[in-house]
């Protein structure tokens, strides 16, 4: 909730919600390389990068206002559904990726940290390629 009430400020101080997204969104991979990256980190860092990861994740509203803010007065209603139905169904997709990139990189069915760095670089990609299509997106200011 608090990466929620940051975001808000940050999107009317920067005077954009895409560049916000796009901000968030990039420290997001950033973040997740990190954990993918580095081997064997203390478990300190870990809290920490996850902990950053948490706040700084949290511009999922902004996507919904943005998209609000985009689509046609007589589109909204079927756009927003798709957003949230996309959204939904990546979860699942992500959820069921989770399993078997895990797997595949498990000893004796034991998942270790390998397994999981495999896993947070996987995200890293995915979220980056959605930065990707995202950049593109007409930029909206916030009202």
């Amino acid at each position: 909730l608090v990466g929620v009430l940051v975001y808000s400020a940050v999107e009317r101080w920067l005077g954009s919600r895409k560049w916000t997204i796009v901000a968030g969104a990039s420290c997001s991979v950033g973040l997740l390389l990190a954990l993918a990256l580095v081997p064997h980190p203390p478990l300190a860092l870990v809290i920490a990068l996850l902990l950053s990861f948490a706040l700084v994740s949290s511009f999922v509203m902004l996507n919904h206002a943005h998209a609000r803010a985009v689509l046609p007065s007589n589109l909204v209603g079927r756009g927003l559904t798709m957003q949230n139905l996309s959204v939904f169904l990546g979860v699942a997709v992500v959820q069921s990726a989770s399993g078997v990139i895990i797997g595949q990189f498990s000893t004796d069915g034991v998942a270790g940290e390998f397994a999981y760095r495999m896993f947070f670089g996987f995200l890293a990609g995915v979220m980056l390629l959605g930065l990707l299509l995202y950049v593109p997106a007409r930029d909206v200011r916030p009202e």
